[in-house]
């Protein structure tokens, strides 16, 4: 028994279909939830009847299979919340290691499902280790096979790492993201939280950036799964009629809308004035075949980050918002940003700016997030260089005479109002000489002083 068992209580309905939870205070009950059974839940993330398992189903924790997804091949791997929480022992590290590797092997998306407590604790290092090697498989496979996590329930412990390692997250509405329980937090800090606060969608899509997509149920967060991996696994190709219209088409456009130029394009979306801040989502949309998926809708919302399909190929699209900060950049945003880029580029996926009237600056204004762009700058220029202290001292003990001299490649520069220590040590002595009534004449010997 875990944490996270005794927080989800199995019942006898948990082995098959869920039922629907009851309305509580007149609200609407929420939408069931997937079957427990990780088989059941492999089977819904794939096409009908393409699940082929890898490994067999027993008290090892987690399953894994193959099947198709769209007609494109994928692999994936569940948890097994009945038993122990889902907690992972070397058996069910192994399972995951195994689709990993079957994963790389054919070069198609992996796909985890997680509703863990952690590391099997009763196994003691054993299970750490176990943990240890599912970390290495994901960094093997990182940039050469896209990682999808949808967090099914509670993910806590070493179960929380593995999501955080993955590409794109997809937290369900009973998804939980911690490190260590509320029960753990109580006694340490003495705050009392529950795990919605400390692990649920709204830390983790709004504020710390670890969760791309969140979903009302469980039927959505699969989907989602699959629309990603099906962008991934089966890219396509440009299709040229797709995108050029010929003067017949763009005729219609404009008498359908009333005779006005350029309705129909992106230019049609754009206010009158320069000054209007507007919502760029609805560009997005129209640059794309079909909405796509948007990723972090809530962190730094000043930038869109959207996966979907133009003319047939995935692309990625990456635009300012005017309609939040402006549009303009802060370094929550730049990292979104950055990370949205360097994913599209591990993949071969082609990135493209959408249009957008930003204000001047590539900055949010304020102190805040001014403070935020120096510190990373600070933090990753200057320990970049660590032998600019070190030629700064070298030059200070040059200065001295002390025999610490010699010339680094890349010294400190000299102020320009500051006379060196040696200069300095002599003007100062030339003064408490004078102070005491004069100095030695010129030719004279040590204890020889004038009157």
């Amino acid at each position: 028994m875990t944490v996270v068992d005794s927080l989800n209580p199995a019942s006898p309905a948990a082995a098959g279909q869920a039922t629907p939870a009851p309305a509580a205070n007149g609200q609407a009950a929420r939408p069931p939830a997937i079957a427990r059974d990780p088989e059941a839940r492999l089977a819904a993330l794939f096409d009908p009847g393409t699940l082929a398992l890898l490994t067999p189903q027993d008290d090892s924790g987690a399953l894994a299979g193959t099947g198709k997804i769209g007609g494109t091949a994928a692999v994936a791997f569940a948890s097994d919340p009945r038993i122990q929480g889902g907690a992972m022992g070397s058996a069910g590290c192994a399972a995951i290691v195994a689709a990993y590797d079957q994963a790389l092997a054919q070069g198609a998306p992996v796909i985890g499902l997680w509703h863990s407590g952690g590391a099997r604790l009763r196994e003691g290092v054993a299970s750490l280790h176990a943990v240890g090697t599912v970390f290495a498989a994901m960094t093997r496979a990182s940039g050469k096979v896209p990682q999808i996590s949808v967090v099914l329930g509670p993910a806590a412990g070493g179960a929380a790492y593995g999501p955080a390692l993955t590409d794109v997250v997809i937290l369900s509405d009973q998804g939980r993201i911690f490190v260590t329980g509320p029960d753990v937090v109580r006694s340490v800090t003495g705050e009392d939280v529950d795990m919605a606060r400390l692990g649920g969608p709204e830390p983790h899509s709004r504020r710390s950036g670890v969760v791309h997509i969140v979903t009302a149920s469980d039927d959505e967060a699969l989907a989602r799964a699959r629309e990603i991996a099906l962008l991934f696994g089966e890219q396509g190709s440009i299709e040229l009629g797709r995108v050029q219209l010929d003067t017949v088409q763009q005729e219609t456009l404009r008498l359908e809308s009333g005779g006005r130029d350029g309705a129909g394009s992106l230019a049609s979306f754009l206010p009158e004035s320069p000054r209007r801040a507007y919502d760029v989502k609805p560009l997005v949309a129209m640059l794309l075949d079909e909405p796509g998926i948007e990723l972090h809708p809530r962190w730094a919302p000043n930038v869109v980050t959207t996966l979907g399909r133009l003319a047939g190929r995935t692309v990625g699209v990456i635009a300012n918002n005017p309609l939040r900060l402006g549009g303009c950049l802060d370094a929550t945003s730049a990292e979104k940003a950055a990370r949205f880029v360097r994913m599209c580029d591990a993949f071969g996926v082609p990135r493209g700016q959408a249009p957008a009237r930003v204000r001047r600056g590539d900055r949010a204004p304020g102190d805040a997030g001014d403070a935020q762009g120096l510190r990373r700058r600070l933090h990753r220029h200057e320990l970049a260089r660590p032998g600019r202290d070190q030629g700064a001292r070298l030059a200070r003990g040059r200065d001295r005479g002390d025999g610490g001299g010699g010339r680094h490649p890349d010294p400190a520069p000299a102020h320009p109002g500051r006379r060196p220590a040696r200069a300095a040590a002599r003007g100062r002595g030339r003064a408490r000489g004078q102070a005491r009534g004069g100095g030695r004449r010129a030719g004279a010997g040590p204890g020889d002083r004038r009157d």
